[in-house]
């Protein structure tokens, strides 16, 4: 598996780049919203400061390269609607896990099944990914829709969440 730094992405109409201490409006909102943690094991920002430390554990792993993390920004705005990432980076096995979320007012429309094919794509062929991973709640059901879009199976079941996953061909 090749360790690369993280590059911005340009994505059809969206920008993907590397999280910023001015996003901390967003990404409380992102942090907070019950309808975006209801799937996701992810503790609650009770606070902006909480997201601002959260941006910086972020910003030191894309920098320790131990994980690939993306805010998605649209070309006219600076504002993320949400992340994408790829984590839990296995060297020995060329493995990682895939992870997104989106602000709910951008949920539906396509954004992520637009990124999450050339987030795929760069985990395979720029860093030499051998397989992708995604957890996932079994009634999220927009989650499993996307995965199963993108080519993802399911592979076992660790507790509440099923795991489902992409081998490269």
């Amino acid at each position: 598996m090749i360790k690369l730094e993280q590059p911005d992405l340009m994505i059809e109409d969206f920008l993907l780049r590397q999280l910023r201490d001015s996003d901390v409006d967003e990404m409380f909102i992102i942090k907070s919203n019950d309808s975006i943690l209801e799937f996701l094991d992810s503790p609650k920002a009770r606070n902006r400061n909480e997201a601002l430390v959260f941006i910086h554990k972020i910003q030191s792993g894309v920098t320790h390269n131990d994980w690939y993390y993306w805010g998605i920004t649209q070309p006219e705005s600076e504002s993320i609607i949400g992340t994408v990432c790829l984590w839990n980076l296995d060297e020995k096995s060329k493995k990682a896990d895939v992870g997104f979320v989106l602000l709910p007012e951008f949920q539906g429309r396509g954004v992520m099944q637009c990124i999450l094919p050339k987030i795929l794509n760069f985990g395979f062929q720029e860093l030499g990914l051998s397989t992708i991973e995604a957890e996932v709640a079994p009634q999220n059901v927009k989650s499993l829709s996307l995965l199963k879009n993108n080519g993802f199976t399911f592979a076992c079941k660790e507790g509440e969440t099923d795991i489902y996953a992409l081998v490269s061909s």
